[in-house]
């Protein structure tokens, strides 16, 4: 008797976006990394894991387990609580107006200084404010 193939087909699963609070742990993570002045591949190193997955924890796209997570707090030299600081106001959108210390702490900040004061001619980085003064 020959068997009949199966009409029944499994949707496949949608992927399902990153949790917000993932997202936000992941930049904390980024960010102290990046402030220890470790790649990815040294903090991989750290943790025992591959630089990818450290990559895939940094954008959300995987969470870190609660041991993991305990494990990169102290390779990052900062308690777990850390990794947190700040998620309940950004993700509740209940934040504070930033101060200059806050826009100080983001990662592009330095590097817009950096490019800014690099450019030698003043009368350019005066157009350069103009312009993104017009941006906003």
């Amino acid at each position: 008797m020959l068997h009949e193939k199966s009409t029944n087909v499994i949707p496949l699963a949608k992927k399902k976006s990153p949790d917000p609070i993932d997202i936000y742990v992941g930049e904390r993570v980024r960010d102290r990394r990046k402030s220890l002045d470790f790649t990815q591949s040294d903090l991989a190193r750290k943790l025992g894991i591959s630089s990818q997955q450290v990559q895939k924890y940094e954008r959300g796209e995987n969470r870190i387990g609660a041991s993991r997570l305990l494990h990169t707090a102290r390779a990052l030299e900062v308690p777990i609580a850390y990794l947190f600081s700040g998620a309940e106001e950004q993700l509740l959108n209940t934040q504070k107006p930033m101060t200059a210390a806050d826009y100080a702490n983001h990662e592009e900040t330095q590097e817009l200084l950096d490019v800014y004061y690099a450019i030698s001619d003043s009368v350019v980085r005066k157009k350069i404010v103009d312009l993104a003064r017009m941006l906003i």
